[in-house]
């Protein structure tokens, strides 16, 4: 991949960050979870056609292997669920800053998971990433 094609992979990605929630409020009147699931039957379509074209190569998956698997989408099924919900009830905009703020999410478990030492950079960091949530949500 050159760096003409990673910009341009790098953009379109964005532009799909920035579009989730609009197609979750468009969709308004789907549940939350009938949503989640549209988005996983075109991720499993996507993925099988992607696998049929690159031919074989793949290796097969260990029991360990497929539990990991099912728990990682169960996980991100629910992140999507919960993201949804927040796009009816806060709307677009806040849903998806609290959905952009992740990285100070990421910094929280970290310390709390795997008792890394947060750095006083991180500290403020998510420290401004929470107030500037707290600004811009509706009282």
């Amino acid at each position: 991949m050159n760096h003409r094609t990673a910009l341009g992979a790098l953009h379109i990605g964005a532009l799909f960050f920035g579009l989730t929630g609009v197609f979750g409020k468009l969709a308004a009147s789907a549940s939350p979870a009938v949503i989640v699931f549209g988005r996983a039957a075109f991720a499993v379509l996507a993925l099988a056609l992607f696998a049929s074209l690159t031919g074989p190569g793949w290796r097969r998956l260990s029991g360990q292997d497929i539990r990991r698997l099912l728990l990682g989408g169960v996980l991100l099924a629910g992140h999507w669920v919960s993201f949804f919900i927040a796009v009816k009830v806060g709307g677009v905009a806040i849903a998806t800053l609290g959905f952009a703020s992740f990285p100070a999410f990421t910094v929280i478990l970290e310390g709390v998971l795997f008792r890394e030492r947060i750095r006083r950079n991180e500290a403020v960091l998510v420290v401004l990433v929470s107030i500037g949530l707290i600004l811009v949500t509706p009282a």
